[in-house]
């Protein structure tokens, strides 16, 4: 690529070369007016090129400082504020631990001062010296209160109270089922219907409204019917046979009772 320059120079060189072979003065004024036009415009671009150059420049030089104050992060300085001073916290005031009240001393009597001698009249008395004030007692020194040794309290024992003589206590199920176990015992499985029926008796009279008590009337007539003693023998009959039809030995009470009726 050819610059401005070398353009003018070559074209200088053609119009020199037209002038030799055309010398004649109208085309040698033509010439000089071509020189001077060129020139002209080659001042032209040199001031323009000069322009354009510090322009370029001055628009290099404020991008640039703007790019670095971009990517750099710069600020214009500021001046340093002072930092703020921290509060100081607020005092605790501790108070001081109680003191221990210690009670007052022992009193320590004071013993009056002797009485001075009458003074005769007319002389002059002596001067009475008073007493010393009495020291201070000492302080009692308070130490920590002494722990107490911790008293259990002792086991109640309650005193079983003697039974009176003239209270008994009242049979339990067990006694009544022993005393029906002799009589049943004496009944079935001994050889005396005079005992059987001695066991049964004592066992109703003392359970008259026992639980096994029905039982026992039943068997004990069941004894005299063995002892052949049919009067007492219908008589315990008589309430289980007259009893409504199914009811406790109802049908073999009144069947023992027909059978014996007529004895």
């Amino acid at each position: 690529m050819t610059s401005p320059h070398d353009a003018w120079l070559a074209e200088a060189v053609d119009a020199a070369r037209e002038c030799a072979h055309d010398e004649s003065p109208a085309s040698l004024e033509g010439a000089a007016t071509r020189l001077r036009i060129h020139a002209s415009l080659e001042r032209r671009r040199g001031s323009s090129k000069r322009r354009l150059t510090v322009i370029s420049a001055i628009v290099a030089s404020m991008f640039g400082s703007t790019a670095f104050a971009y990517f750099t992060g710069w600020r214009p300085f500021a001046p340093a504020t002072e930092p703020a001073r921290p509060t100081a916290a607020p005092a605790i005031e501790h108070e001081a631990p109680p003191r221990a009240r210690t009670g007052p001393g022992p009193s320590v009597p004071v013993e009056p001062p002797p009485l001075a001698p009458a003074a005769p009249p007319g002389e002059p008395a002596p001067p009475v010296l008073a007493a010393p004030p009495a020291a201070a007692p000492p302080r009692a020194t308070v130490g920590p209160p002494a722990r107490r040794p911790r008293v259990l309290p002792e086991p109640a024992v309650r005193a079983a109270a003697p039974l009176s003589p003239a209270t008994t206590p009242a049979p339990g199920p067990d006694a009544e089922l022993a005393a029906y176990q002799q009589a049943h015992d004496a009944h079935f499985k001994g050889g005396d219907p005079a005992a059987a029926l001695a066991a049964w008796d004592r066992y109703l009279a003392q359970y008259p409204s026992g639980e096994l008590a029905p039982e026992a009337r039943y068997d004990r007539a069941l004894v005299l019917v063995k002892l052949a003693r049919w009067s007492e023998a219908r008589a315990a009959l008589a309430p289980f046979a007259s009893a409504p039809v199914g009811a406790y030995r109802q049908r073999e009470a009144a069947r023992i009772l027909a059978a014996i009726r007529d004895r």
